[in-house]
C-alpha cells in the first residue's frame, strides 16, 4: 500500500496539479514586497479510502543555494525583511529566518487556522480537510527585480 503522505497546489480545482514534496516555488518580486503566493495542501486520505489523519504538520523552508539561503533566511530578517507565511488568509504573517521555519529543527507548526476556524486542532490534517499556506517575500529598500527558488517541506506524523 502507497504510504500516507501530503500533497499541495496553486491550482487546487485542477486534479492534475496536485504533487508531492519538497515543492520548488519561484518568488519574483519587482521592489520591495512580492506578490504573496497561495499554497493549498491536503493528505492522501481520501484516495486511498483511509481514515487516517496527519498530525504534528510543520512546515519549514529551503533553498538549494547556500548562499541564497543565507541571503533569505539571515541577511534580509536581519534588515527587517526576508520570507514571511500567513496561516490565516494573511490576517497575521509570521517571519521565516535562523531561528524559526529554516530547518527540521526549527518547522512551524501549523495552526488549525491554516484548514479553517472550525478546526479542533492545531497542527492536524483529517481526511478531506484542506490547508492554505500563503508566504511572500519582502526586501525593505529594494528596487530591484529578482528571483527567489524557495523549497517548501512539511513534517508530520500519522494516526
Amino acid at each position: 500500500m502507497v504510504p500516507l503522505r501530503i500533497v499541495w497546489t496553486e491550482k487546487p480545482q485542477d486534479p492534475a496539479s496536485w504533487g508531492t514534496e519538497p515543492v520548488l516555488h519561484g518568488i519574483v518580486i519587482h521592489g520591495e514586497i512580492s506578490k504573496p503566493k497561495k499554497i493549498w495542501i491536503r493528505s492522501t486520505a481520501m484516495e486511498r479510502q483511509s481514515q487516517e489523519e496527519l498530525v504534528s504538520v510543520r512546515f519549514y523552508f529551503s533553498c538549494e543555494d547556500p548562499d541564497q539561503h543565507r541571503y533569505l533566511f539571515e541577511t534580509l530578517p536581519a534588515r527587517g525583511g526576508g520570507l514571511f507565511v500567513s496561516f490565516d488568509n494573511e490576517t497575521t504573517w509570521i517571519r521565516v529566518d535562523g531561528q524559526s521555519g529554516s530547518s527540521p529543527e526549527t518547522a512551524l507548526g501549523m495552526p488549525r487556522a491554516a484548514v479553517s476556524l472550525l478546526a479542533v486542532e492545531d497542527g492536524r490534517l483529517r481526511p478531506g480537510d484542506l490547508a492554505t499556506v500563503v508566504f511572500q517575500l519582502r526586501k525593505p529598500g529594494a528596487r530591484d527585480d529578482s528571483r527567489v527558488a524557495v523549497q517548501m517541506h512539511c513534517l508530520f506524523d500519522c494516526i
